[in-house]
């Protein structure tokens, strides 16, 4: 209990609050920036989605066009993955999943990141949840990307990992099999094992467990990214499992390298 306590002191990131949607109208009045236009009017539709529907989706029109004018590939981007984020919070999938795909088309293309990793997993979600997993794997097979393929299917695991362990594990096992034929990609191997020590672990398999437990460090330390956060999901999942199965010395070793990663990741 202490590690956890631990732990979530160290990630609980402070959010800033949220600006009043006057104050937003009012900055939207007075910016001649399109992107910073399609920005604000994103962020006026997401405080006004619950209560006013209709509102938030003209505010979403105006993003729209705002980020077409800005003739920038990030900010329509960034347009269609914020407006994938709202018809998937007003659990309008079909909708969602035309821009995450949208989205998607760019940021494959471009560095992985936070923005991007979030997308990959949404979509996983959305197509997990709207029972069409086969359109996945169709998207992914038409774009000759194995990866992605993976990642999805990595992803997807994840979506029934608290509900469908069975389920769980057979889309990991699926993604560990694509791995095998992909040189590198070390990030994504270590939160595909970090998954499949949590899948045996459910299962009670605990020398399984255990094996794709340190599979998982393996991997993470050597992801030339240095991605600190990750690094700390990781390290924090071989803690949590080691304090479950009462190797309270193992556990302290990871949380505490899962405490340095985090605090890292905040600078």
């Amino acid at each position: 209990m202490l590690l956890r306590i631990l732990f979530i002191f160290l990630v609980a990131f402070s959010g800033m609050a949220q600006e009043p949607v006057s104050v937003l109208v009012d900055s939207l009045a007075n910016t001649s920036s399109e992107a910073k236009k399609s920005r604000i009017s994103v962020s006026i539709a997401s405080q006004l989605k619950n209560d006013d529907w209709d509102r938030a989706l003209y505010y979403l029109n105006i993003a729209e066009k705002s980020a077409v004018n800005s003739g920038s590939e990030e900010v329509i981007a960034k347009y269609y993955n914020a407006a994938g984020d709202l018809f998937f919070s007003k659990d309008a999938l079909d909708i969602a999943l035309k821009y995450y795909l949208k989205a998607y088309d760019y940021y494959q293309n471009q560095p992985s990141n936070n923005t991007s990793i979030t997308l990959e997993q949404n979509l996983a979600v959305v197509y997990g949840r709207i029972k069409e997993p086969e359109k996945l794997y169709s998207y992914a097979e038409k774009k000759h990307d194995t990866v992605l393929l993976a990642k999805l299917l990595n992803n997807l695991g994840t979506s029934y990992l608290n509900s469908q362990v069975d389920s769980a594990s057979y889309f990991y096992k699926r993604s560990e099999k694509l791995l095998k034929k992909v040189p590198g990609e070390t990030y994504l191997k270590a939160y595909l094992n970090g998954n499949l020590g949590r899948v045996y672990f459910l299962k009670d398999s605990l020398q399984k467990a255990e094996k794709h437990f340190t599979l998982a460090t393996n991997y993470i330390e050597k992801d030339t990214s240095q991605r600190s956060q990750s690094k700390g999901w990781i390290y924090n999942s071989v803690a949590t499992y080691y304090e479950k199965i009462n190797q309270l010395d193992s556990a302290i070793v990871y949380a505490t390298k899962a405490n340095k990663s985090l605090a890292e990741s905040k600078f």
